[in-house]
């Protein structure tokens, strides 16, 4: 109560207080009315009203608007004359849904001559701060560090955009999550949908399509690292494993990378001082288990890199490395190239 009373008086504005006596809501209008049967509280709600319209209809004579406006708010307040002698304008969906302006443009706007007008720009206005904070978090979002230099007009129109296409996307989940209650994250036709018109399971669907796995094509610098880190072979084992290379002695003979370890060489042994220190993968044999170490060759990473390249494993999108050149003009672009085979 004491967090109320310390921001009462900047809640309750002339816009809020205006609002509130104006809402046709039966709820609001009966607490309202029970509100306003008090002298002292009537006499300074009324005030902040007068000062509203003398700020909304500057240039007019608002000696005269005052007048008319309390005239027409005594009919709607008590639900009393032809504009609002109507059972049905009380039980609309706009009041069930809390559109109080919608339902001033369309009972009250052209029934009156003051009230409508003034109901509809003052039952319109956001009082809440969420809409701002939604805002500033779509700025946030589409000023990033790439696009710090974006100018004031350009932020402006994008984050509109942007905003307009999150409301729709949540309006258009709230309605599906009303029809069936689930809710759908992805509203494009996905392999969920597939699988609903196949009449498969959604397992099944997802073992049939093809998932191609990008490979970058290079030796990247975090590779070459001289020092035993679980992270790095944790990359590598996600990056190599399961990849497939034909044996450099046996071209008939496939080889496959392991996909839960690799192997790091610390050269401190006598028989290794001639291995380069660093990762090293595991490459199996068909038939061999992955926990026979003995039977697993080690292959150097430049080499791995080097043979995935010409084996075409299946459904692997190789990415190549650009060419560096001195002339940045002359850059060429990455490229892409899916391969998919059986």
């Amino acid at each position: 109560m004491q967090c109320w009373n310390k921001r009462r008086h900047l809640l309750l504005h002339n816009f809020a207080i205006a609002a509130w006596i104006l809402s046709p809501i039966p709820e609001i209008m009966k607490h309202a009315r029970d509100i306003m049967e008090n002298v002292e509280d009537n006499l300074r709600y009324r005030v902040q009203v007068d000062d509203l319209i003398d700020r909304l209809f500057h240039g007019e004579d608002t000696g005269k608007v005052k007048d008319i406006f309390w005239q027409e708010w005594d009919d709607f307040s008590d639900k009393r004359g032809v504009a609002y002698d109507r059972d049905f304008i009380w039980n609309g969906t706009n009041i069930e849904n809390g559109e109080t302006y919608k339902w001033h443009k369309l009972y009250t706007l052209h029934t009156t001559k003051v009230l409508g007008k003034f109901a509809c720009r003052v039952t319109s206005k956001i009082l809440g701060i969420g809409s701002a904070e939604r805002s500033w978090g779509d700025v946030k979002h589409i000023k990033n560090s790439k696009r710090s230099h974006i100018s004031a007009d350009r932020i402006e129109k994008s984050v509109t955009i942007f905003g307009a296409s999150c409301a729709q996307k949540a309006a258009i989940q709230q309605k599906l999550k009303e029809e069936d209650g689930t809710y759908k994250s992805n509203l494009f036709f996905d392999d969920e949908d597939l699988a609903i018109s196949l009449k498969i399971e959604h397992q099944d669907v997802i073992k049939a399509l093809p998932c191609a796995r990008p490979f970058n094509a290079w030796v990247e610098d975090w590779e070459l690292t001289k020092k035993k880190n679980i992270e790095i072979e944790t990359k590598l084992v996600r990056k190599y494993g399961g990849l497939k290379v034909k044996d450099l002695d046996q071209e008939n003979v496939v080889l496959t990378f392991s996909e839960t370890s690799a192997f790091f060489e610390d050269c401190k042994g006598p028989s290794n001082i001639h291995r380069a220190k660093g990762y090293y993968l595991y490459a199996i044999k068909e038939g061999v288990s992955e926990n026979d170490f003995e039977q697993m060759e080690q292959w150097p990473i430049t080499e791995a890199n080097r043979e995935i390249s010409k084996f075409e494993n299946a459904a692997v999108q190789m990415i190549y490395k650009p060419k560096s050149s001195s002339n940045k003009k002359n850059l060429k672009k990455e490229k892409n190239v899916r391969v998919t085979c059986v």
